[in-house]
């Protein structure tokens, strides 16, 4: 009886043991699996997104994965953009069209994808197709449905003014760089929409680091603040939640063209990452006086509330020492040393709905201003009347907002050289009676 005890033991620790390694064995055999069939999913939504997977049927997972493999290896081959690693199509009818990868956060956990464009300029999409995410399925699981993503085939990935990105829309989707969003689905279009255009502009700007800029720097507006001193509660920032942009009323029909469309916000505007205003305490000089108590270091303190007359810089027509009295209303920026400036920022007096004219934003390396390319540069003009005398301006007229207006300098991702900013405002459309006023010029760079 003792010995058919041990033999029991012995069989059942035999078993036991034969189990556990059985059991390891699938195991790793699933685990190997999985990562083999994420592989293989990765390279075939880089292909289906340049379009070169038909609707081909395998005998096997294996076999599936074997022919996927070796068609990446031979039409795909790794290159670097700068920080990104891209895949460029090196044969077939594909050649020469690139492949990077999408990531980032959707509503449920991160995103990864891949977008197919015909040319390193990321101009027009070829495919978009999605291989890694956690979202809700019937909801925001279909961005890897035929039907959603098959709106990436030949998309522009810029829109009417170049401006990289396209535009996830609710409902129809009419603009060339437009695609209609899924319903129900408002989060995960929102991130997917960011994560997208964050790598169109990255690879626009040769594969730097880009971050998306705001131009409200200054504010956390879910925590108003307490009125202090002066102020003009009715303009002020208590209980404003978001910023607004509100229309004059005596816009002119032929006027109506050369306006931003109407509840249009400002342009994306994308910095290389760190890049802060450097225009922050910084000297400001001004060619005309001002009125009442406005100080002209508010132009370069870092604030853009309107809600003390201390704030407000209105500059009136007496010229100021040293300058003529038929010069255009400008203020001047030393940034104290040449910077690498990616973007400046021009925020106007917004307390009422007006829309400020003869706006012309110039850099230099030089206090005077020369006529000298390689030392001057417009980077903005919406003067159409040529009353700076600078030249017949191109750029569309803009309503004064919290959100200020943003202007690109130099090339996407590099800038350019840059120590003295000026702002000259010819005054306000369709009201002679009002005078320009500034609150705050951000210049945009690295800090170093």
């Amino acid at each position: 009886m003792k010995n058919n005890n041990i033999y029991t033991v012995f069989f059942v620790a035999i078993l036991c043991v034969a189990c556990a390694g059985l059991m390891a064995y699938v195991n790793n055999t699933s685990y190997e699996d999985i990562l083999l069939n994420m592989e293989a999913a990765r390279k075939k939504a880089a292909l289906e997104a340049l379009d070169m997977v038909g609707e081909t049927t395998y005998s096997t997972k294996r076999a599936e994965r074997d022919a996927l493999a070796a068609m990446y290896d031979e039409f795909l081959q790794e290159e670097s953009l700068g920080e990104l690693t891209i895949l460029e199509c090196i044969k077939g009818p594909k050649m020469g069209a690139f492949v990077t990868e999408v990531s980032g956060p959707l509503r449920n956990g991160p995103m990864r994808a891949y977008l197919a464009f015909s040319d390193e300029k990321a101009k027009t999409a070829i495919g978009f197709r999605v291989f890694e995410h956690a979202e809700t399925g019937g909801l925001g699981a279909k961005i890897e449905d035929k039907k959603f993503v098959d709106q990436f085939n030949n998309l522009q990935l810029h829109n009417d003014t170049d401006v990289p990105g396209i535009s996830i829309v609710k409902g129809s989707a009419s603009g060339k760089n437009e695609v209609q969003g899924i319903s129900g689905a408002t989060a995960t279009m929102i991130n997917l929409g960011k994560n997208i255009n964050a790598t169109i502009t990255s690879v626009r700007a040769g594969g730097i680091d880009l971050s998306k800029m705001e131009s409200i720097l200054f504010y956390d507006f879910s925590k108003p603040e307490e009125p202090e001193g002066n102020r003009n509660t009715k303009w002020s920032l208590q209980g404003m939640t978001k910023p607004t942009i509100a229309y004059p009323d005596n816009i002119k029909p032929e006027q109506e063209k050369l306006m931003r469309k109407k509840d249009w916000r400002p342009p994306v505007f994308w910095v290389t990452k760190g890049a802060k205003n450097v225009a922050k305490g910084k000297p400001v000089i001004s060619n005309k006086t001002p009125m009442g108590t406005g100080k002209l270091t508010a132009v370069t303190d870092g604030k853009i509330a309107c809600d003390t007359l201390e704030k407000v810089f209105m500059l009136t027509d007496d010229a100021a020492e040293g300058y003529g009295d038929d010069e255009i209303p400008s203020v001047t920026v030393d940034l104290g040393k040449e910077y690498k400036v990616e973007g400046v920022c021009v925020w106007h007096n917004y307390q009422r709905p007006i829309v400020y004219e003869g706006v012309v934003v110039l850099v230099s390396t030089d206090k005077d201003f020369p006529n000298d390319p390689a030392k001057t540069k417009i980077v903005y003009n919406n003067d159409y009347n040529d009353d700076v005398e600078l030249g017949a301006g191109k750029n569309e007229l803009f309503p004064a907002s919290m959100m200020g207006e943003m202007v690109r300098v130099g090339k996407l991702g590099t800038g350019r050289k840059v120590r003295y900013v000026r702002v000259y405002t010819y005054g306000v459309l369709n009201d002679f009676s009002s005078y320009p006023a500034f609150l705050e010029v951000a210049v945009y760079a690295q800090p170093k």
